[in-house]
């Protein structure tokens, strides 16, 4: 997953991204990523950059929405005039040293909770991802579409347990 900053330092979104080390400058974010067979597998969109006294700089690495994703949001936008992000309904708490991600809130009536899971649960697994921080299920559930169906495993007073959850868009 892929952090974005705006200027003051302060996260604006997460994203499933491929990195690359092709240039991406200003002005080219939005163009395609190519493998070697010239097939389009993501747009360019972000790079890395140091910031140092106001002034950034670019370090050879960039990051692109894979096609897939830009596909999917595309044909929503096409559709329906514009894209939702999928939601699971859950506040999260701290990672659990790198194992899974604390489901510190549910959401009443979210997805989560239809799919009877608790504030406290752990969840450890996402569509059959093990599961380490909390920037990685973000991305992991903003890469599908809403009413995408999802197995989860959690643990709950130290047992392990899982279930299915249909994720939804986010309310406007």
């Amino acid at each position: 997953p892929v952090l974005t900053e705006n200027n003051n330092g302060e996260v604006e979104s997460v994203m499933a991204a491929i990195q690359t080390d092709a240039a991406i400058n200003p002005g080219n974010s939005g163009g395609p990523l190519t493998d070697i067979a010239g097939q389009v597998i993501g747009i360019n969109t972000a790079i890395a950059s140091t910031a140092a006294e106001g002034e950034a700089g670019n370090i050879g690495i960039g990051f692109a929405i894979p096609i897939n994703q830009a596909k999917r949001i595309a044909d929503e936008i096409i559709a329906t005039g514009s894209a939702a992000h999928t939601v699971l309904g859950a506040e999260l708490g701290e990672s659990e040293l790198g194992v899974g991600v604390t489901l510190a809130t549910i959401v009443d009536g979210s997805p989560a909770d239809d799919a009877g899971l608790e504030d406290g649960d752990l969840l450890t697994s996402f569509d059959g991802t093990r599961v380490t921080e909390n920037t990685q299920l973000i991305a992991l559930i903003r890469k599908l579409a809403p009413g995408t169906v999802v197995t989860v495993v959690y643990e709950r007073d130290g047992e392990e347990h899982s279930a299915q959850v249909t994720l939804e868009a986010a309310a406007d």
